[in-house]
Protein backbone atom coordinates (compact mmCIF):
# COMPACT_ATOMS: atom_id res chain seq x y z
CA UNK A 1 0.00 0.00 0.00
CA UNK A 2 1.37 3.33 -0.73
CA UNK A 3 3.68 2.60 -3.27
CA UNK A 4 2.90 3.27 -7.09
CA UNK A 5 2.59 0.49 -9.58
CA UNK A 6 5.97 0.20 -11.47
CA UNK A 7 4.09 1.51 -14.60
CA UNK A 8 3.06 4.75 -13.63
CA UNK A 9 6.82 5.69 -12.19
CA UNK A 10 8.44 5.46 -15.60
CA UNK A 11 9.35 1.84 -15.25
CA UNK A 12 9.29 -0.64 -18.01
CA UNK A 13 7.96 -3.91 -17.43
CA UNK A 14 9.66 -6.32 -18.51
CA UNK A 15 7.98 -10.08 -19.25
CA UNK A 16 9.75 -12.96 -18.34
CA UNK A 17 11.00 -15.88 -20.60
CA UNK A 18 8.68 -18.57 -20.61
CA UNK A 19 10.25 -21.72 -18.91
CA UNK A 20 8.94 -25.22 -20.78
CA UNK A 21 9.14 -28.27 -17.88
CA UNK A 22 9.45 -31.36 -19.68
CA UNK A 23 8.25 -34.44 -17.87
CA UNK A 24 10.57 -37.32 -17.25
CA UNK A 25 9.88 -40.58 -19.36
CA UNK A 26 8.46 -38.54 -22.11
CA UNK A 27 9.17 -38.68 -25.71
CA UNK A 28 11.49 -35.29 -25.90
CA UNK A 29 13.85 -36.13 -22.93
CA UNK A 30 14.81 -39.45 -24.12
CA UNK A 31 15.11 -38.49 -27.64
CA UNK A 32 19.18 -39.12 -28.31
CA UNK A 33 20.73 -38.50 -32.24
CA UNK A 34 20.32 -41.68 -34.67
CA UNK A 35 22.84 -44.67 -34.17
CA UNK A 36 24.37 -46.07 -36.93
CA UNK A 37 22.86 -49.35 -38.34
CA UNK A 38 25.27 -52.22 -37.57
CA UNK A 39 26.20 -53.83 -40.21
CA UNK A 40 27.34 -58.08 -40.95
CA UNK A 41 30.62 -58.08 -42.14
CA UNK A 42 30.89 -59.93 -45.28
CA UNK A 43 33.96 -60.18 -46.15
CA UNK A 44 35.78 -62.17 -49.02
CA UNK A 45 37.31 -65.23 -47.04
CA UNK A 46 39.96 -63.27 -45.73
CA UNK A 47 39.09 -63.89 -42.12
CA UNK A 48 36.68 -65.77 -42.68
CA UNK A 49 32.61 -65.73 -44.84
CA UNK A 50 29.20 -64.83 -43.82
CA UNK A 51 26.99 -67.29 -45.82
CA UNK A 52 23.52 -65.57 -47.09
CA UNK A 53 21.81 -68.74 -46.81
CA UNK A 54 23.68 -70.58 -43.87
CA UNK A 55 21.78 -74.28 -43.20
CA UNK A 56 24.59 -74.39 -40.68
CA UNK A 57 24.16 -71.55 -38.66
CA UNK A 58 22.93 -72.57 -35.65
CA UNK A 59 25.70 -75.60 -35.21
CA UNK A 60 28.87 -73.19 -35.61
CA UNK A 61 30.39 -73.12 -32.61
CA UNK A 62 34.17 -73.44 -33.02
CA UNK A 63 35.85 -70.08 -32.84
CA UNK A 64 38.81 -68.70 -34.88
CA UNK A 65 42.58 -69.87 -33.40
CA UNK A 66 43.50 -67.19 -31.74
CA UNK A 67 47.23 -64.98 -32.91
CA UNK A 68 46.57 -66.15 -36.27
CA UNK A 69 46.85 -62.94 -39.07
CA UNK A 70 45.19 -64.70 -41.86
CA UNK A 71 43.24 -67.76 -43.18
CA UNK A 72 46.14 -68.65 -44.66
CA UNK A 73 47.95 -69.38 -40.91
CA UNK A 74 44.80 -71.26 -39.48
CA UNK A 75 44.79 -75.51 -39.67
CA UNK A 76 41.64 -77.53 -39.39
CA UNK A 77 43.99 -80.33 -39.12
CA UNK A 78 45.66 -78.91 -35.41
CA UNK A 79 41.84 -78.35 -34.76
CA UNK A 80 41.14 -80.34 -31.90
CA UNK A 81 37.22 -79.62 -31.65
CA UNK A 82 36.72 -80.71 -35.03
CA UNK A 83 38.36 -83.81 -34.68
CA UNK A 84 39.99 -84.45 -37.90
CA UNK A 85 42.45 -87.30 -37.42
CA UNK A 86 45.09 -88.03 -40.43
CA UNK A 87 43.05 -90.74 -41.89
CA UNK A 88 40.39 -87.89 -43.07
CA UNK A 89 43.43 -85.68 -44.71
CA UNK A 90 43.26 -87.47 -47.86
CA UNK A 91 39.77 -87.12 -47.69
CA UNK A 92 39.18 -83.57 -47.00
CA UNK A 93 42.20 -82.65 -49.62
CA UNK A 94 40.42 -84.54 -52.64
CA UNK A 95 36.84 -82.49 -51.35
CA UNK A 96 38.58 -79.83 -51.33
CA UNK A 97 40.33 -79.89 -54.83
CA UNK A 98 36.66 -80.76 -56.63
CA UNK A 99 35.33 -77.47 -54.33
CA UNK A 100 37.89 -75.15 -56.49
CA UNK A 101 37.25 -76.55 -59.53
CA UNK A 102 35.29 -72.95 -60.55
CA UNK A 103 37.57 -70.76 -58.81
CA UNK A 104 39.19 -68.69 -61.36
CA UNK A 105 43.15 -69.11 -61.49
CA UNK A 106 44.02 -66.09 -62.28
CA UNK A 107 43.30 -64.73 -59.01
CA UNK A 108 43.88 -65.67 -55.08
CA UNK A 109 41.16 -66.81 -53.19
CA UNK A 110 40.09 -63.77 -51.51
CA UNK A 111 39.84 -61.66 -55.41
CA UNK A 112 37.51 -64.58 -56.20
CA UNK A 113 33.78 -63.62 -56.91
CA UNK A 114 31.68 -63.72 -53.81
CA UNK A 115 28.94 -66.51 -55.45
CA UNK A 116 31.80 -68.51 -55.97
CA UNK A 117 33.45 -68.40 -52.71
CA UNK A 118 30.18 -69.35 -51.55
CA UNK A 119 29.39 -72.14 -53.67
CA UNK A 120 32.73 -73.95 -53.09
CA UNK A 121 32.36 -73.65 -49.13
CA UNK A 122 28.43 -74.62 -49.24
CA UNK A 123 29.90 -77.63 -51.45
CA UNK A 124 32.42 -78.64 -49.11
CA UNK A 125 30.34 -78.24 -45.88
CA UNK A 126 27.87 -80.28 -47.14
CA UNK A 127 29.76 -83.47 -47.89
CA UNK A 128 32.22 -82.46 -44.75
CA UNK A 129 30.06 -81.83 -41.62
CA UNK A 130 33.09 -80.80 -39.30
CA UNK A 131 34.62 -77.74 -41.00
CA UNK A 132 30.66 -76.36 -40.78
CA UNK A 133 31.09 -76.00 -37.50
CA UNK A 134 34.10 -73.38 -37.66
CA UNK A 135 32.45 -69.78 -37.14
CA UNK A 136 32.57 -67.49 -40.06
CA UNK A 137 33.71 -70.83 -41.86
CA UNK A 138 37.06 -70.01 -41.41
CA UNK A 139 37.94 -74.15 -41.80
CA UNK A 140 36.60 -74.33 -44.77
CA UNK A 141 37.81 -71.12 -45.82
CA UNK A 142 41.63 -72.42 -44.79
CA UNK A 143 41.07 -75.57 -46.96
CA UNK A 144 39.74 -73.36 -50.21
CA UNK A 145 42.72 -70.69 -49.56
CA UNK A 146 45.28 -72.82 -49.56
CA UNK A 147 44.51 -74.68 -52.82
CA UNK A 148 43.42 -71.44 -54.48
CA UNK A 149 46.54 -69.79 -54.54
CA UNK A 150 48.45 -72.49 -55.20
CA UNK A 151 46.87 -72.44 -58.15
CA UNK A 152 47.09 -68.71 -58.19
CA UNK A 153 50.93 -68.85 -57.98
CA UNK A 154 51.24 -71.66 -60.48
CA UNK A 155 49.46 -69.83 -62.83
CA UNK A 156 51.78 -66.93 -62.22
CA UNK A 157 54.71 -68.79 -62.74
CA UNK A 158 53.55 -70.42 -66.24
CA UNK A 159 52.62 -66.47 -67.51
CA UNK A 160 55.79 -65.82 -66.75
CA UNK A 161 57.68 -68.59 -68.50
CA UNK A 162 55.04 -67.84 -71.79
CA UNK A 163 55.91 -63.78 -71.85
CA UNK A 164 59.11 -63.90 -72.71
CA UNK A 165 58.46 -66.83 -75.49
CA UNK A 166 56.11 -64.20 -77.15
CA UNK A 167 52.73 -66.28 -76.27
CA UNK A 168 49.30 -64.84 -74.70
CA UNK A 169 49.17 -65.55 -71.40
CA UNK A 170 46.23 -67.92 -70.36
CA UNK A 171 42.64 -66.71 -70.31
CA UNK A 172 40.95 -67.73 -67.01
CA UNK A 173 37.32 -69.45 -67.97
CA UNK A 174 33.98 -67.63 -66.39
CA UNK A 175 33.40 -68.35 -63.59
CA UNK A 176 30.24 -70.85 -62.16
CA UNK A 177 29.16 -71.99 -59.47
CA UNK A 178 30.15 -75.58 -58.27
CA UNK A 179 27.05 -78.53 -58.15
CA UNK A 180 25.27 -78.12 -55.22
CA UNK A 181 26.19 -82.32 -54.64
CA UNK A 182 27.61 -84.73 -56.42
CA UNK A 183 25.27 -86.89 -58.42
CA UNK A 184 24.66 -90.80 -57.74
CA UNK A 185 25.99 -93.30 -60.26
CA UNK A 186 23.16 -94.36 -62.36
CA UNK A 187 23.68 -97.86 -64.00
CA UNK A 188 23.95 -97.23 -68.29
CA UNK A 189 20.58 -98.86 -69.85
CA UNK A 190 20.40 -98.67 -73.87
CA UNK A 191 17.14 -98.72 -75.71
CA UNK A 192 15.33 -100.75 -72.61
CA UNK A 193 18.09 -103.13 -72.19
CA UNK A 194 20.22 -103.68 -69.16
CA UNK A 195 23.58 -102.28 -68.45
CA UNK A 196 25.25 -106.22 -68.63
CA UNK A 197 23.47 -106.51 -71.81
CA UNK A 198 24.33 -102.79 -73.70
CA UNK A 199 28.44 -103.63 -72.34
CA UNK A 200 28.14 -107.08 -74.52
CA UNK A 201 26.64 -105.91 -77.30
CA UNK A 202 29.25 -102.98 -77.53
CA UNK A 203 31.87 -105.28 -77.23
CA UNK A 204 30.72 -107.63 -79.71
CA UNK A 205 30.58 -105.21 -82.68
CA UNK A 206 33.36 -103.73 -81.31
CA UNK A 207 34.85 -107.21 -82.21
CA UNK A 208 33.40 -107.75 -85.81
CA UNK A 209 34.46 -103.98 -87.07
Amino acid sequence: MGQPYPATTGATSVAAAPVFVVPPGSAHASRQPPQPARRLGKTNGRMGFVLDIDPHAARRSVEMPENCPSINRMSVFNEPALGISNADKKHLRLLTSRAIEYCQKDRPFCQQARHIIAGAITYLELHEPRPALCVRSWGSCSLLSKRVNNAFEHHRRMDAKRLPAGEPPSAAPPPQAPPAQTPALAPQVAHGYTAALATARRKYFASIA
